[in-house]
């Protein structure tokens, strides 16, 4: 392609990434964008109730480290949440989640302190690395391949995947087109490396690939393409392209050692299956989450499984696997002559096993699956839309380039204009306690039945962040996923019956003990894993202390939890206290008047409302 006819592709796709994601709406921050503002803003009011970690005088080096952090039982974090309580009594006892992405954490410390927290100038911080990310992903396949028809097609697959262009609506997810961005770039320079032998490009590529690593964990996935490039396209062969990787392989090992020396990563928790960590659990759930994650990408279906009861996962993972087989196989046969084609397959495939780790398998990191995938249906576009074919075959074509391309790119720009709102759902989780108490300070939350352990461990950002005052303590009394019936006994005792769900292992069933195949619901099962571990066991005369309360169980049905008491050990009265429980019907929070002394209360959890 002439340098000029590249320049006009480059500014047409500038453009076309403009137009389709200006933030045109001011999207609020959510979720994890809480707790990275005040990590790192610093809170005065959360310090002062014990969690230390948040000082505002915590130098910019500890605030950078901690931009991604949501608790550590290594550090002493994760004991801190849980005296305060929005780390509930049911969460791990050992468990950590802190990612370490310190490059990406210096942007989020722009938003929040150059920028001040405005979200139109964060929106527009967010648009300037996807615009950069846009392009470096059209200058790679540019260069990549000759067919600079596949090379467009590629780029607007990958930019306007839901893998991708999902998460510029979250703040937090910036690091996965930051780190895309960093690793397509060292794919790059290693490919030149290796090809025109230019040994400054060994070093470009290398320095990327660490940055890349220090952006999102999930750029671990890029040593899939450099094997595979070793494979199927080295020209010295395939046992000098394997040495050629040797040290980036090192480099790996370097960051995973300091990253465990550090105390970062997941572990003990349900959500993220580490496998520097756990190394037999993640083989597992390999199994169970590979042809899962192919097929989102092939179907454009981000998270198949989320809504499914837990135990047919399985059978749906055996169905997927037998299509998946047969389509390589299909693939087999027309690749075999294309070291390209070979390259980017066997790539995407051994992407896919870092991608697991999420026990979701969800959007965030399945980018890197994208690299080789959508290069794949590219060509496979290209090849049915030419004119050469069937009438049908190039029907066929046109339908997946509409599918993959032209609902997407209008679906993302029709939103971003506003012309198709976007609903918000606030539970209500703090201003319905403002409906009756002008003032949380000095005073203690008390939760009966939360409906999400993940925002629950939130809520207390979100309160500093909207500069409302947050409680002295946070007693969340038990899970809401299923049906409670609570009792207070004494002054400070109170009863709770119920088949309790607190953990991933725990299911989730009606008063009738019926289980739906399917259900919305079955996501916050998931999502509790973000701060249980799948395997903890409970026992008849287990003695639990968090938060100024006392958990003891008294019973346990096939390994639940079904009936537990609390006391309060802080001896406040009841009626100083603030009363919640959540509305499953309604889908709010509700403020109640403390029970009396014999008084009964039934919650109903979703599956019986």
């Amino acid at each position: 392609m002439p340098q000029t006819s590249k320049q006009k592709v480059y500014l047409f796709f500038m453009l076309l990434v403009i137009a389709a994601h200006l933030p045109f709406q001011n999207i609020p921050i959510s979720s994890d964008d809480y707790m990275q503002y005040v990590t790192l803003t610093g809170s005065q009011q959360l310090s002062q109730e014990g969690l230390t970690f948040l000082d505002k005088n915590t130098s910019f080096l500890e605030k950078i480290n901690n931009s991604f952090h949501f608790f550590n039982s290594k550090t002493g974090t994760a004991e801190q949440l849980r005296n305060y309580g929005n780390l509930p009594w049911w969460s791990s006892e050992t468990g950590s989640m802190q990612p370490y992405r310190p490059l990406a954490g210096l942007t989020h410390w722009i938003d929040y302190n150059l920028l001040n927290a405005n979200t139109f100038l964060m929106q527009l911080h967010n648009l300037l690395y996807f615009l950069l990310f846009s392009m470096v992903t059209l200058f790679f396949f540019l260069n990549f391949t000759t067919n600079h028809k596949v090379a467009v097609i590629t780029t607007l697959l990958i930019v306007f995947d839901i893998s991708m262009s999902i998460n510029l609506g979250f703040y937090s997810s910036r690091n996965t087109y930051i780190a895309l961005s960093l690793a397509l770039l060292s794919l790059h320079f290693y490919s030149s490396w290796r090809s025109k032998e230019i040994r400054t490009h060994f070093i470009y590529a290398l320095l990327l690939f660490a940055g890349a690593l220090l952006t999102a964990e999930a750029a671990v996935a890029l040593s899939a393409y450099f094997g595979a490039y070793a494979f199927t396209m080295d020209k010295r062969g395939w046992k000098k392209g394997l040495v050629a990787t040797l040290p980036f392989a090192i480099l790996v090992i370097c960051w995973r050692i300091l990253y465990n020396l550090g105390g970062y990563g997941a572990e003990d928790i349900g959500l993220y299956l580490d496998p520097g960590r756990d190394l037999l659990a993640f083989c597992s759930h390999l199994l169970l989450l590979f042809p899962l994650i192919c097929f989102s990408l092939i179907s454009a279906m981000d998270g198949i499984g989320g809504n499914l009861r837990p135990d047919l996962l399985p059978y749906v993972s055996v169905a997927l696997w037998i299509i998946l087989i047969a389509l390589l196989v299909f693939a087999g046969q027309h690749i075999k002559n294309h070291p390209k084609r070979r390259m980017m397959l066997f790539g995407a495939l051994m992407a896919v096993v870092p991608h697991c780790a999420l026990v979701t398998a969800g959007n965030r990191s399945g980018t890197f699956v994208a690299i080789g995938g959508f290069y794949l249906l590219a060509t496979s576009i290209i090849f049915l839309i030419d004119k050469q074919r069937s009438k049908a075959k190039r029907t066929v074509g046109y339908m997946i380039g509409g599918y993959h391309i032209a609902i997407p790119v209008l679906a993302i720009t029709l939103l971003s204009w506003g012309l198709i709102p976007i609903p918000v759902h606030d539970n209500r989780s703090y201003s319905s306690i403002e409906e009756s108490h002008q003032s949380l300070k000095n005073k203690h939350l008390v939760i009966l039945n939360h409906f999400s352990s993940a925002d629950l461990l939130v809520a207390p950002y979100k309160w500093d962040y909207e500069g409302k005052p947050t409680p002295e303590k946070v007693q969340a009394m038990a899970p809401g996923l299923s049906s409670l019936q609570i009792k207070r006994l004494t002054t400070n005792e109170y009863l709770i019956t119920g088949k309790t769900v607190l953990n991933q292992t725990n299911p989730m069933l009606s008063l009738s003990g019926e289980q739906p195949a399917q259900s919305r619901y079955y996501t916050f099962h998931t999502l509790q894993g973000l701060v249980t571990a799948p395997d903890t066991q409970y026992i008849p005369g287990q003695m639990i202390t968090s938060a100024d309360m006392l958990i003891n169980i008294l019973s346990t049905i096939d390994g639940v939890v079904h009936e537990y008491k609390v006391t309060f050990l802080d001896k406040i009265p009841a009626d100083e206290k603030v009363w919640q429980r959540y509305d499953w019907q309604e889908k709010e929070f509700k403020t109640i008047a403390p029970l009396e002394i014999g008084e009964t209360l039934f919650l109903p959890g979703p599956l019986d409302i």
